[in-house]
């Protein structure tokens, strides 16, 4: 075979080879990039799932329940102990949300609005713990708690100390997630008569 020949059949087949090579790799990248876009919608659809499953077990517990209610109607019927109902309106919530003090001296309930309380705060330290530690992401839990929250910041004045002295901190800062409300809003009601239900 004429070397002349030779050199260009090798000239050509290194160029293949280079060019397949070349293909392959583009190849194997985009392939690789579309695997990591895959696995980021899987975990992106795995945080969405659980934070409706943990949104849902928090909505699920009564106290939980009743301390959003509480802080959103007023002159609603809760059934505080087995056979014993009572009205609770926005009113009682300062007295009931005030510092421990000695000798104990909180009604049935006053207890019970605490311990509504205390449970409501505790799913928002979980929610904000999830967040920090990057388990769920904010959009996934806003939807749901954006309302309520609202409503907490509304009844500030009645929860802020209640949150502060019992080391809510984490509550505390997944409140102050949301956007506060317009300043020509009143943050209380002057009446009770506003909403009830």
């Amino acid at each position: 075979m004429d070397p002349i020949v030779k050199d260009i059949v090798q000239i050509i087949s290194l160029a293949v080879a280079i060019v397949g090579g070349l293909v392959a790799a583009f190849k194997a990248l985009d392939e690789v990039r579309e695997n990591r876009r895959q696995r980021v919608r899987e975990l992106r659809w795995k945080k969405a799932e659980l934070a409706r499953e943990i949104v849902d077990k928090l909505y699920s517990s009564k106290r939980f329940h009743d301390a959003l209610i509480m802080v959103d109607w007023t002159g609603r019927e809760y059934e505080i102990a087995p056979g014993n109902v009572q009205e609770i309106n926005w009113g009682d919530l300062p007295g009931a949300l005030r510092l421990w003090e000695e000798p104990i001296s909180f009604d049935e309930k006053e207890i019970y609005i605490r311990d509504c309380f205390d449970e409501l705060f505790d799913g928002l330290n979980l929610l904000e713990h999830y967040l920090r530690t990057d388990l769920l992401d904010f959009k996934d839990v806003e939807f749901p708690m954006a309302y309520y929250v609202g409503k907490i910041i509304e009844r500030h004045e009645a929860v802020a100390e209640f949150m502060n002295h019992y080391g809510y901190r984490l509550a505390k800062s997944f409140v102050e997630r949301f956007p506060k409300p317009p300043a020509n809003k009143p943050l209380q009601p002057t009446s009770g008569a506003l909403r009830t239900g």
